[in-house]
């Protein structure tokens, strides 16, 4: 179990004599916190790199160890300095297949899982037990959780055993990451011209007291449109460290609020009414807290500056808007009874939000019930959607702002209580409803309801890495209430293969704007398939709050809190630090 701890850091302050870190404590996965009980977190930036340089506006200092002990180079202002990766061993990871995840801390649970799962004789099971427990200033914060895992055989590979399991039991399995011992090696420094500086050993640190530090070529956006280089600044820390690979990592370690005053305009439009600001800036925040010891790790920090996590672009993404509403907000995070919200969020859901265990290999959560995104008269319990029932407790479905006692003049809203029908789905994306994401005075108005026309052979090249040969259909198996898909269905000349939650399924063909979406065939006169088109809403995974539908929210008068209890099933806003 992964117990987190405070220990003195520094934040703001990079002359305060903190301790330089070391592969240890890059790779324990901890929250920290500076002197003054600041949290502390920190950001990948980049990693896979044989050579990274930094430079900085002002004078600069870089502090390693080498055999002889720690060292620390004095540099004036404006020099650049390069690091190059040196002889290195690479991290000891070993893969496992989740096949079930536990949210609650329960042993006799864990063991009835594990022993369940081992009679199957899928190979050797184990649980794992990832996030932690903290205290910040009297409130308890836990995210832990317990994963089930098999190893494969080592005549398999994960991909292989996760496709056994599924065609099996119908479990959806994902890949976890074990860190058996963490990378080691040199990092050779040099100055502009070549000249090698010094030898450090493992992990250099970039501090520019006063000022700020300049990454070089920093790679943003992989995936999408925009993918590309650009050099990005940063306060506070900046590490370079090796990674799992034993190639270079650069990390940013700094206060959570100054990470969040990047994030936030870099998230949302930092234009927004201050109201929808807030509220992503408490989402945001909530997000930091809920992700950290769950993700990466098997890298040298906690956080990535993508999608992935959260987009963060160093100090040029900040704006006053949205600095002011994480000030305004800060050390606030949403709650759902005693439990931390881990408070996602996807940019516009299309009228109808999901539920999180739909879009994730997750437990469901209280929090993440999929919702109507309209507000009408009194709240209802909608029949589609019953009361959720998970590990013994009872969650009450999420409320639908609709009265049905008044006529409903959008004949798709009432279909939108339940959209895992097609027919009902097809009726909701035919007649949108007044979303307080389709109300927005801001927002991607054409991702609302969108479509996206595939032919026979861009189908044949997205699926080649299937091996199914030529495709003859597509077909959805299985949606969940807000009509996102759970598993396509890709049927072959030669085979037939399964692609599971909606993300590989967006990404599959091209990064679809959602999951949320309709397949129509278009044939020629012979019968055979020229082309498929998909009709959908929203954009991007539909869980949690609807940043457009906030704005909406906002611009009719509701404050941050009714935002946040309206897409969070009544959570509240709690400050915390």
């Amino acid at each position: 179990m992964l117990v987190l701890a405070a220990l003195t850091w520094g934040g703001a302050r990079a002359d305060d004599g903190a301790e330089l870190l070391d592969m240890e404590a890059l790779y324990d996965h901890r929250f920290r916190f500076d002197a003054v009980g600041h949290p502390v977190v920190t950001v990948g930036l980049m990693d896979g790199r044989g050579e990274v340089r930094l430079r900085s506006g002002s004078a600069f200092r870089v502090r390693f160890r080498d055999k002889e002990g720690q060292k620390t180079l004095q540099l004036p202002a404006g020099a650049r300095v390069g690091f190059v990766v040196g002889k290195s061993t690479p991290a000891r990871v070993r893969r496992w297949v989740v096949v079930e995840t536990l949210e609650r801390d329960d042993r006799t649970t864990r063991e009835e899982a594990r022993a369940r799962w081992e009679k199957g004789g899928w190979g050797e099971t184990r649980v794992f037990d990832v996030g932690g427990i903290y205290g910040v200033e009297g409130t308890v914060v836990d995210n832990r959780a317990s994963l089930v895992c098999i190893l494969p055989p080592p005549s398999s590979s994960v991909e292989h055993l996760s496709k056994q399991i599924y065609e099996q039991t119908g479990a959806r399995g994902r890949v976890h990451e074990e860190l058996l011992e963490v990378p080691h090696g040199t990092i050779t420094i040099r100055d502009e011209g070549g000249a090698t500086l010094a030898q450090a050993r493992d992990v250099a640190e970039v501090t520019a007291p006063g000022g700020s530090v300049v990454v070089e070529q920093v790679e943003h956006s992989a995936g999408y449109k925009n993918h590309g280089f650009e050099d990005r600044t940063y306060v506070d820390r900046v590490l370079v460290a090796l990674d799992s690979k034993g190639k270079l990592a650069v990390i940013n370690a700094l206060d959570v609020d100054r990470q969040l005053a990047g994030i936030v305009p870099s998230e949302i439009f930092p234009n927004a009414h201050p109201e929808a600001l807030k509220a992503q800036a408490v989402t945001a925040r909530g997000e930091v807290f809920a992700k950290i010891g769950l993700r990466h790790l098997t890298d040298p920090f906690l956080l990535c500056d993508e999608q992935h996590c959260q987009v963060y672009s160093g100090i040029a993404a900040e704006r006053a808007g949205p600095t002011a509403a994480v000030e305004a907000t800060r050390g606030e995070m949403a709650f759902l009874g005693p439990r931390l919200v881990d408070s996602v969020y996807s940019s516009m859901c299309g009228g109808r939000s999901e539920d999180n265990d739909v879009v994730w290999e997750v437990p469901p959560s209280a929090a993440l019930r999929g919702r109507v995104d309209y507000e009408g008269g009194a709240a209802l319990q909608a029949a589609a959607v019953p009361a959720l029932e998970h590990d013994g407790h009872v969650f009450p479905a999420p409320r639908m702002e609709v009265d049905l006692s008044k006529p409903v003049a959008h004949p798709g809203l009432l279909a939108a209580t339940d959209l895992a029908d097609e027919a009902a789905l097809r009726r909701f994306l035919d007649n949108p409803p007044p979303s307080w994401c389709a109300q927005a005075t801001l927002g991607k108005k054409d991702k609302f309801r969108w479509k996206r026309r595939l032919t026979r052979d861009e189908v044949n090249k997205a699926t080649r890495e299937l091996a199914v040969g030529n495709v003859v259909a597509l077909q959805v198996e299985g949606r969940g209430h807000s009509g996102r898909v759970r598993t396509l269905k890709v049927v072959g000349t030669t085979g037939t293969a399964f692609v599971h939650r909606e993300l590989p399924v967006r990404r599959l063909f091209g990064n679809l704007p959602s999951g949320l979406f309709v397949i129509d065939e278009e044939r020629g006169e012979g019968g055979e398939v020229l082309a498929w088109t998909f009709s959908g809403a929203g954009f991007g995974h539909g869980v949690g709050m609807c940043q457009t539908g906030a704005v909406g929210m906002a611009e009719a008068g509701h404050d941050y809190r009714a935002i946040l209890r309206h897409y969070y099933n009544g959570a509240e806003v709690r400050r915390v630090y």
